[in-house]
């Protein structure tokens, strides 16, 4: 529950003073052990609100909070870090199970009508089915 209040109160102090924000980031770059603590916190927070986005079936809003939660971690602790590969994981599942949602939604509805269509290049591949052109 902190993460959350600490994600808030970053995000208000954002709107109200950008500079201050910019101050704090710089902050948690610096590499100190109670900075990387706070700054994998906040990198979960945001992984956390991507989950409960999508419990709620916000799915477009969950894929966001979870690209936010990738951004700042690899911004913050690095590519290689271990939290942001895993950030990364649930980003790039989260997105691909969404294509694959949209796919098949699609899919249907061009079913119902008759009609075909247009489906991306990427999940089309990977399911083995044929893209339309136009």
């Amino acid at each position: 529950m902190s993460a959350v209040i600490l994600l808030q109160e970053m995000q208000l102090r954002k709107r109200l003073d950008p500079h201050a924000v910019q101050e704090e980031e710089e902050e948690l770059s610096t590499g100190n052990e109670n900075s990387k603590d706070r700054t994998a916190v906040l990198a979960i927070a945001y992984h956390n609100m991507g989950v409960e986005q999508e419990f709620l079936r916000s799915y477009p809003a969950a894929i966001l909070s979870y690209k936010k939660a990738v951004n700042f971690a690899e911004k913050n602790l690095g590519a290689e870090d271990g939290i942001t590969q895993n950030l990364r994981n649930v980003y790039e599942n989260a997105k691909n199970e969404l294509d694959v949602a949209v796919f098949r939604k699609k899919k249907a509805a061009g079913a119902s009508t008759g009609s075909m269509t247009q489906i991306p290049a990427k999940v089309a591949k990977t399911y083995g089915a044929q893209t339309t052109k136009q």
